[in-house]
């Protein structure tokens, strides 16, 4: 929208693509709400939960994020005041002690979180074992 206006209509549009999204977000919702009120459906939409797979999360993907957000937490830490943007010296006295609690921190809140899975889905898991497939559910 912000190229193509000038080559296309000779119209210099001059503001922020993240306006550009939001004015986009809203003629879109115009746009199927039109639809919608022309055009409704016939019969209501019902969702039907009957997955053929196991649909258990994935064991570790609450512990994959924390470690992701750890890492931008530890990239901030470094290339901040605190670390090597340090005007007094290389880093900040206490760069390595606030790196190693996030570190920690990371650790504890990896172990919760598989622990808590754990918890979670033990009955998932024990059936699992025990008949080498998981119940699929009929929501009535």
């Amino acid at each position: 929208m912000v190229w193509g206006f000038t080559q296309l209509f000779g119209i210099a549009v001059n503001i922020h693509f993240i306006h550009i999204y939001g004015i986009l977000f809203a003629i879109e919702v115009i746009i199927m709400f039109t639809f919608a009120y022309f055009k409704p459906r016939i019969k209501a939409f019902k969702f039907y939960n009957s997955p053929k797979i196991n649909m258990t999360p994935w064991k570790y993907s609450v512990a994959t994020s924390v470690i992701l957000i750890a890492s931008i937490g530890a990239t901030y830490i470094v290339f901040s005041p605190i670390g090597v943007a340090y005007s007094g010296g290389m880093v900040f006295p206490y760069f390595w002690p606030v790196l190693i609690g996030l570190v920690l921190a990371t650790i504890g809140l990896v172990i919760l979180s598989i622990r808590k899975w754990q918890k979670k889905y033990a009955d998932v898991l024990s059936y699992s074992e025990d008949k080498d497939e998981r119940p699929i559910e009929n929501v009535q």
